[in-house]
C-alpha cells in the first residue's frame, strides 16, 4: 500500500455528520420530523471511521520504531483535553443536584472521579452509566481496548506482497434525560460487554477495510461524498427494524466508509464545510452532555411553533461553543501537554509529532 498522510475529507463530513445525528437523537424536540430514530448508529460509524484512520496513521509506525507505550501516550494527548472537560461539566452538573435534589451524596460523587482518567464506573448503582460524569464518555473507556488489538498485531495486513517484504527485514509504510432503559448506547454498567463488543467490531472492521480496500487512493467526485452523507442520514431517519439496524451496522456502513475513504469532494467550499465538520466531531460528541443539556433543553420551555426555530438557533449556539473549545482549548493544551512529554523524553522530537498530536480520535 502506498505511504504518505492523506486527508480523508469525506469522512471528516461523515463524521460530523454523525455527531450531529447522535446529537439530534437525544433531542427529538429540537429535530422534528427529521429526527434520526436510530441515531444511535452513529457510534458504530464513529468506530469505524477510527479503525481506518488510526490504523493509515500508525500500523506501520507500530510495526517499526513506535513503541505501544508512546502510541498510547499520543492517543491520551488526542483524547483527553476535552473529555476531560466533559467530566468536570459532568462533575459541576452532579454538584448541582446533591445541592438541590439529594439525588446524589457527595460520596458517590467522589466514586466518579476515576471517570477522569477513562475508567469506568462498574458498580455504579443509582446513576447506571459507565461514565457518569460524562455518559457518552462510554465510548472512550474503551479507548485502552482498541489501542491494545492495535498494538498486538500492528503488522497484520491482507497484502500478500507486502507480508514477503515484511519477513525479508523491510516494511512497506502505510499509513437531560439519564434513561437507563435505553441499552443501544451501551452506556449502562450492565451494558459494558455489549459496549466492548461493538467497539471491537466496529473498530477492527475499520481497521479491516483500511488494509483491503484502496483507502490510499482517491478521486475527485462533485455529487458522490455529498450522497455518501445524504445516504447515512435517510438511513439513521427511516423507520426499520431491528433486523434492518444490523444490516446498516454491517453492510452500509462499511460501504459507506470504504466509499467515503476513496472519494474526495472536488470543490473547495464543501472540502472547508467537511473539514470543519470533522473538527466538530469530537467536542460535538463528547460535551453534549451535560454542556449540551443545558444549551439544547432550553427550546422545551417555550410552547407553539417558535419551540422548532428556537431549536435549531440552540443547535447553532451549541456548535459554535464547540467550534471556541476545539479552538482555544483543545489545540492549546494538546500543544502543551506534546511539549511536556518530548521535554521529559516521553515522546521523540519527530517530524512526525505534529501529526500524531491531530490525529482525529472517532
Amino acid at each position: 500500500m502506498s505511504s504518505g498522510r492523506r486527508i480523508y475529507t469525506t469522512l471528516d463530513g461523515l463524521r460530523g455528520l454523525a455527531a450531529l445525528l447522535v446529537v439530534l437523537y437525544h433531542n427529538p424536540l429540537l429535530s422534528g420530523a427529521f429526527w434520526p430514530r436510530h441515531g444511535w448508529l452513529a457510534v458504530d460509524m464513529f468506530f469505524m471511521l477510527s479503525g481506518l484512520v488510526v490504523d493509515r496513521a500508525y500500523a506501520a509506525r507500530l510495526a517499526s520504531h513506535m513503541s505501544a507505550g508512546r502510541f498510547m501516550l499520543v492517543r491520551f494527548i488526542r483524547l483527553w483535553p476535552i473529555y476531560a472537560l466533559g467530566c468536570l461539566a459532568g462533575l459541576g452538573f452532579l454538584l448541582s443536584l446533591h445541592v438541590w435534589r439529594h439525588d446524589v451524596t457527595l460520596m458517590d460523587i467522589a466514586a466518579t472521579l476515576p471517570n477522569l482518567l477513562f475508567v469506568p464506573a462498574f458498580r455504579w448503582v443509582d446513576i447506571g452509566y459507565l461514565v457518569p460524569l460524562n455518559p457518552p464518555g462510554w465510548s472512550l473507556v474503551f479507548e485502552p481496548a482498541r489501542q491494545s488489538g492495535l498494538c498486538a498485531r500492528p503488522a497484520l495486513s491482507l497484502d500478500p506482497q507486502t507480508d514477503r517484504d515484511r519477513r525479508a527485514g523491510g516494511h512497506r509504510p502505510r499509513d437531560p434525560g439519564r434513561d437507563r432503559r435505553d441499552s443501544r448506547t451501551g452506556r449502562d454498567a450492565g451494558e459494558a460487554l455489549g459496549g466492548l463488543l461493538r467497539v471491537t467490531f466496529a473498530f477492527f472492521c475499520g481497521v479491516l477495510i483500511a488494509r483491503t480496500s484502496r483507502a490510499d487512493q482517491s478521486r475527485d467526485g462533485a455529487l458522490g461524498p455529498l450522497v455518501i452523507l445524504a445516504v447515512l442520514a435517510t438511513a439513521l431517519v427511516l423507520p426499520v427494524g431491528v433486523w434492518g439496524q444490523w444490516l446498516v451496522i454491517v453492510a452500509l456502513f462499511p460501504a459507506l466508509v470504504a466509499a467515503g475513504a476513496y472519494m474526495e469532494p472536488n470543490g473547495d467550499r464543501t472540502r472547508r464545510v467537511f473539514r470543519v465538520l470533522g473538527r466538530l466531531s469530537y467536542p460535538v460528541y463528547v460535551l453534549q452532555y451535560p454542556v449540551g443539556i443545558v444549551i439544547l433543553t432550553l427550546p422545551k420551555l417555550l410552547s407553539g411553533p417558535g419551540v422548532q426555530l428556537a431549536g435549531w438557533a440552540t443547535i447553532a449556539i451549541f456548535l459554535l461553543g464547540c467550534a471556541l473549545v476545539d479552538r482555544f482549548y483543545d489545540g492549546p493544551l494538546r500543544d502543551w501537554m506534546t511539549r511536556r512529554a518530548i521535554a521529559h523524553r516521553l515522546l521523540p522530537l519527530s517530524r512526525d509529532q505534529k501529526a500524531d498530536a491531530t490525529t482525529r480520535p472517532l
